[in-house]
């Protein structure tokens, strides 16, 4: 659902979800400036396309105004390398629409216990390290870039310095500048303070004199040359309480996830954008989970007019939708016709315990586990039959006082599970007889 409404959204005639697509229309109204597509799963249906890479393979799609940010980083898994890029090139990039949101970014850094600053480590790009004929390789860049940019239909997200860049890069091939450049123990560093701004600062160093021609270059030149594989970069954040500085592949798999996802939206959304937001809560602590609207909420509040739609199967994410910002629609399959789904708007579940949200907004009979379930429905039908002890009932009534051990002691279910105990054991008076 999900990719056909990206498709809709960027104009696309065909979606690759061909089965689904053929059932559901979707209308447009008003503009869509950008799409953002966000996961937090590797079996997401969208297209890899982070806005930051242009090769000499990309096509008219890689132009569009199209940005995913999910662990499908290169292939079908995730790429810290890739990722260091993408943000880098998302704190560089000198676009005219999308500032950096220094108070939002350091919001978000803060919340996961950053120093509100990212330290960027610039050194030889791919391109440079395993190519050994870079000369032909940009001549080739240059002439595919011009297609694409002749065959575009509407605006490029890449930037218009672009064509400066592969002519730049072109250029040093043809001398000995990727080849000394090769050899280069010196990384260029960029430190961006979001307390101030303007917050880049560069500090120069061979791998920029080389290259650039200069020793503090503008940002932008060096994002671009992100973008076509002559830089890579290396991301590092310090901790505030303990001040540890830490790569991002030091991040647990939540934290890669939100400062990922949430830093490359907060830069690059625009006022009137679609956002697309595929099961975020794999690898985020429940707390996070809570909490995930709200982030995106602030992470996209120096923007407005945009429109955020979030698959999720988590209670703690549906729950913290308050009523005035979104509301929640249930998708179901139709179980009389094959290939067919229902939606259901329903009221907000905003404060609701994680077990109400289960039963009431996912229709799961209990928010219990399975087996603790099942043999209290057994008892009770045992007892309804009859209040007397027997041994069907004594054998269930085994297997929930091994259950009851693990519940909290002010679970109100306890009561229910003690009375069943009793009853199937009842103690004995001083004649002998049950009391």
């Amino acid at each position: 659902m999900l990719r056909i409404i990206s498709d809709a959204a960027l104009g696309l005639d065909n979606s690759r979800s061909k089965v689904f697509a053929r059932a559901i229309k979707i209308e447009q109204t008003g503009k869509i400036n950008r799409i953002f597509a966000i996961s937090g799963t590797h079996n997401d249906r969208f297209p890899l396309n982070s806005g930051m890479e242009l090769r000499t393979d990309a096509n008219r799609f890689d132009l569009l105004h199209f940005y995913y940010y999910g662990p499908k980083q290169s292939g079908n898994y995730t790429s810290v390398s890739k990722a260091s890029n993408t943000i880098a090139h998302s704190l560089l990039n000198e676009d005219e629409e999308a500032q950096i949101p220094n108070k939002q970014l350091t919001d978000l850094l803060g919340f996961m216990g950053f120093e509100p600053s990212i330290s960027i480590a610039i050194r030889p790009g791919l391109r440079i390290r395993n190519n050994k004929d870079e000369a032909d390789y940009f001549n080739r860049l240059q002439q595919h870039y011009v297609d694409l940019r002749r065959e575009a239909t509407g605006p490029s997200k890449v930037s218009i310095s672009m064509e400066f860049a592969i002519g730049d890069a072109l250029a040093i091939a043809s001398g000995e500048g990727f080849k000394r450049l090769r050899t280069s123990k010196d990384p260029g560093k960029i430190v961006i303070n979001f307390r101030r701004a303007p917050s880049a600062t560069i500090f120069g160093s061979q791998i920029f004199s080389e290259v650039l021609r200069s020793p503090s270059p503008r940002p932008q030149s060096i994002a671009d040359f992100i973008s076509i594989g002559v830089f890579s970069a290396k991301i590092e954040l310090s901790r505030s309480v303990s001040g540890e500085v830490v790569r991002l592949d030091d991040l647990s798999s939540g934290e890669w996830q939100l400062l990922y996802t949430l830093l490359n939206l907060s830069k690059n959304i625009t006022s009137d954008s679609l956002v697309l937001i595929d099961e975020p809560e794999n690898s985020l602590h429940p707390q996070w989970q809570s909490d995930y609207v709200r982030l995106v909420s602030r992470s996209i509040s120096h923007v407005s007019g945009c429109h955020v739609i979030i698959a999720t199967h988590s209670p703690l994410i549906a729950a913290s939708v308050m009523p005035e910002d979104g509301n929640l629609v249930q998708l179901s399959r139709d179980n009389d016709v094959i290939g067919r789904f229902r939606t259901k708007l329903e009221d907000t579940a905003y404060g609701w315990r994680p077990g109400d949200v289960l039963e009431e907004r996912f229709n799961l009979d209990s928010a219990r586990p399975p087996e603790l379930t099942a043999a209290t429905d057994e008892a009770l039908r045992l007892l309804k039959t009859s209040s007397e002890t027997s041994p069907q009932l004594r054998e269930v009534a085994e297997r929930i006082r091994s259950f009851k051990r693990h519940l909290p002691t002010y679970d109100p279910l306890n009561a229910v599970l003690e009375a069943i105990i009793d009853l199937a054991f009842p103690t004995k008076d001083a004649d002998g007889k049950a009391e």
